[in-house]
């Protein structure tokens, strides 16, 4: 018996020095917020499933197309996310408007920690659109890059209190992607 408790306490030390910071709980439910993409990205393994919905102008209608819900110009996102890593997130979506095929990437550069020694989250996001027009809408001078549009953003966040959360972002669109680059945009 008295063997048996010095093991107990040698593997409870050894427990301790192994211990590893622990990230604080998701400061978002999801990892999009309305439509805007938070620092939430799901752990490993996981495969979600996002259906987004813009509602269409609502005034010229009203109750005929359910209030924006069935407008000509409401648009449907349909697209599946997949957590690589637990701080790694790929996904591809369809948008109805423009048959637009995204490509998407987020990644936890730092992460929040419960204990404070890392008091904020870092996430990097990036987005790549290609416009599935036919190409007779870029006139006669196409080029597949015409097709291209990237977004990406970078966000700074933190979570104070279970119930209040802040984050920060900062983005980066196609204009300014065509502004370094040179590339010239349809239209």
């Amino acid at each position: 018996m008295l063997f048996s408790f010095g093991i107990v306490i040698a593997q409870d030390e050894e427990a301790q020095k192994k211990k590893k910071e622990r990230p604080v709980r998701n400061m978002f439910e999801s990892g999009v917020l309305i439509d805007d993409q938070t620092s939430v990205i799901p752990v490993k393994n996981t495969l979600e499933m996002h259906i987004q919905h813009r509602f269409g102008i609502i005034k010229d209608n009203g109750a005929s197309d359910f209030f924006g819900i069935y407008a000509p110009s409401a648009n449907t996102r349909m697209g599946l996310n997949f957590s690589i890593l637990d701080n790694l997130m790929v996904g591809y979506g369809i948008t109805k408007k423009n048959m637009y095929n995204d490509f998407q990437v987020k990644y936890g550069i730092l992460r929040q920690t419960r204990s404070g020694s890392m008091p904020l989250a870092l996430t990097a996001y990036a987005n790549l659109a290609i416009d599935g027009r036919n190409k007779s809408v870029y006139g006669d001078d196409y080029q597949f890059t015409n097709r291209l549009s990237y977004f990406s953003q970078l966000m700074v966040g933190r979570k104070f209190a279970e119930w209040f959360s802040l984050e920060l972002h900062s983005g980066w669109t196609a204009l300014e992607m065509v502004l370094m680059t040179g590339v010239k945009l349809p239209g």
